[in-house]
């Protein structure tokens, strides 16, 4: 999660970067010793980089879906195995029998022919009563006792299943199936099966468990890498709108300021004036829509903007602009909307006069945005 949100975070970085230094080249090329070269430059500032980039970003917008994950440790931990075996269930009645009869049938039948057959009979049912009956006596060991104390019980108790199984097929065939030395070797033979099953179904229930986990943490991971997408994406259309509003309707009023400017020494009093701002409306970039929206500074921001050659005036009743700073979204798009209004009536209609009247209607609850103007 932390991977993903640093590289989505070191490409907004990168993003904002690059377009500032685009910016700056062109506003480097601007001296205020001659009007029609200043011009030009204003001109490919937004034909050769505020718009291109501004509808790349809007259309396009980049998301990251790849993480890198740590190389994890391929070596079993028998001790977490074991844990987990004991803390579980280690008696497998259905896989010992069939373990131990598979082992201990063979002998049988070699040594007492058709008695061994019996005897094998005998064998993988007592091993299956008793281990299943052990089992269901497990469950009721006290959960404060430990790994340890939990392994010498299995083990007692399974070496007492081998020996009363041992038992039993001597008291149904009459054969004493193992001397002293070979019980004893039984015994150990039981105990290695009944540990191997234990040990094996560890493995498999633990795999279950961390498969499970590693699942969640997959689907949470995926959750963040979306919900990041979702913030870069903002933040990217952020600054799409950043560039295609605030910045471009900046480089437009100094064009038009620029243009109207006949006396060199007046121009480049201007032109430093002009670069001042337009580096300062560059800082809408880094932080598109952090802010709230003020609606009145930004119809007074885009008054100002266009003063030396256009009149714009507005109506917002004070009721309707407390109503509007409880809807910040729907106050975002107006102000968006009356923003760019005012930019296509100058730069497309040369309009010279422009009133703008918003007014909130509660009982319908929608907002009425009205704009005329004397251009084209």
């Amino acid at each position: 999660r932390q991977q993903a949100s640093e590289r989505i975070a070191n490409r907004q970085a990168e993003l904002i970067s690059t377009i500032q230094s685009q910016i700056n080249v062109e506003l480097s090329q601007i001296q205020g010793k001659d009007a029609t070269t200043d011009s030009q430059h204003m001109r490919k500032l937004i034909d050769n980089v505020v718009r291109p980039i501004s509808y790349s970003l809007a259309r396009n917008v980049h998301t990251d879906s790849s993480v890198e994950l740590d190389t994890l440790n391929a070596r079993v931990q028998w001790s977490k195995v074991t844990a987990n075996a004991f803390t579980t269930n280690p008696f497998h009645a259905i896989s010992v029998a069939i373990m131990l009869s598979t082992l201990a049938g063979p002998f049988l039948i070699v040594n007492f022919q058709a008695e061994g057959w019996k005897a094998s009979g005998i064998l993988a049912l007592s091993l299956g009563i008793f281990s299943y009956l052990s089992r269901l006596a497990w469950k009721f060991l006290p959960q404060s006792w430990s790994i340890i104390f939990r392994a010498i019980i299995f083990t007692v108790t399974n070496a007492l299943i081998a020996l009363v199984s041992a038992q039993l097929i001597t008291f149904f065939t009459g054969f004493i199936i193992f001397e002293p030395v070979r019980m004893t070797a039984w015994v150990v033979v039981s105990n290695l099966a009944a540990w191997t099953v234990a040990l094996v179904w560890g493995v498999f229930d633990l795999l279950r468990k961390t498969n499970a986990e590693l699942s969640s943490s997959v689907d949470e991971l995926k959750r963040e890498v979306i919900s990041l997408n979702g913030a870069y994406r903002q933040l990217q259309t952020g600054i799409a709108r950043a560039l295609h509003g605030p910045v471009q309707e900046a480089i437009t009023s100094a064009l038009i300021k620029l243009q109207s400017t006949t006396v060199k020494a007046n121009a480049e009093e201007l032109a430093r004036d002009l670069r001042q701002k337009i580096t300062a409306s560059l800082e809408v970039i880094s932080s598109p829509s952090e802010k709230p929206i003020d609606v009145i500074k930004v119809l007074e921001d885009v008054k100002e903007l266009w003063s030396d050659s256009v009149e714009i005036t507005y109506k917002l009743k004070n009721d309707d602009l407390a109503t509007l700073a409880t809807y910040p979204w729907t106050a975002h798009i107006i102000t968006e909307l009356a923003r760019e209004a005012c930019s296509n009536a100058i730069r497309h209609g040369n309009a010279r006069e422009i009133d703008i009247s918003i007014e909130v209607f509660t009982d319908t609850e929608s907002v009425q945005l009205l704009i005329q103007n004397n251009g084209l």
